[in-house]
């Protein structure tokens, strides 16, 4: 694995441990711990990473338009935004 990969898999385990408790985000959560603990073994994963990195983006962004005012939203929409540009660069897409 590649240091650009290991770096954005490292900021995913952290990203997960902050919504692993947002019941709204659960989903996803599930997607993105299998999808970390396989990439380890087979990195072509990476596209799927890159994939549910979107979809969190998706789901901030409706849960930031319901509450606005929620600084923990807003950072999280920030983080998710550095993850994606990094996954799109490892992932060699540009969406």
């Amino acid at each position: 694995m590649d240091a650009l990969l290991s770096m954005l898999v490292d900021l995913s385990r952290t990203f997960y441990q902050d919504v692993a408790t947002l019941p709204e985000l659960s989903h996803l959560n599930t997607q993105l711990e299998t999808t970390l603990n396989a990439i380890i073994e087979n990195p072509d994963e990476k596209h799927t990473l890159n994939t549910i990195l979107h979809s969190y983006y998706t789901e901030i962004m409706t849960l930031y338009a319901r509450y606005p005012q929620s600084t923990f939203l807003d950072t999280l929409m920030h983080r998710i935004e550095s993850l994606i540009q990094i996954a799109n660069t490892v992932d060699g897409t540009y969406r």
